[in-house]
């Protein structure tokens, strides 16, 4: 099946199958120029620490959600982080709350970054397999 054929039997273009991808690629080059990486390591989080941990315990949930929003844009951005994150998740939040946010975090930014694939790229693959 060629590329015009398969675009027209899913009625999507190849552009418009291409948007999202390069939303998330745009946004990773943007948020590695920026630095946001250096944000999240370990002497950042110890020169913040008062202020993370008075936050964390003023509410626990609300805070380990946003960290797991966070978790889940970088994942999705790929951006070389989620390691350290984890990290991370365990000192602020402790291990079990640790874990849990960190594993809601990577898994929602994997099904972001594989729903992504799946409307750019799933047709073609359909198409080949």
């Amino acid at each position: 099946m060629t590329d015009q054929s398969l675009a027209q039997t899913s009625g999507k273009s190849m552009t418009t199958r291409l948007v999202p991808v390069f939303i998330i690629v745009a946004l990773a080059v943007a948020a590695w120029m920026a630095g946001v990486g250096q944000y999240f390591t370990e002497d950042s989080i110890i020169a913040n620490k008062d202020w993370v941990v008075s936050t964390i315990e003023a509410n626990p949930i609300l805070t380990g959600l946003v960290f797991a929003c966070i978790y889940a844009a970088l994942v999705a951005l790929s951006l070389p982080v989620a390691s350290g994150l984890t990290l991370i998740s365990g000192l602020l939040f402790g291990a079990w709350w640790g874990f849990a946010w960190a594993f809601l975090g990577a898994m929602g930014g994997a099904t972001i970054v594989y729903l992504v694939a799946r409307f750019a790229f799933g047709d073609m693959m359909q198409a080949k397999a």
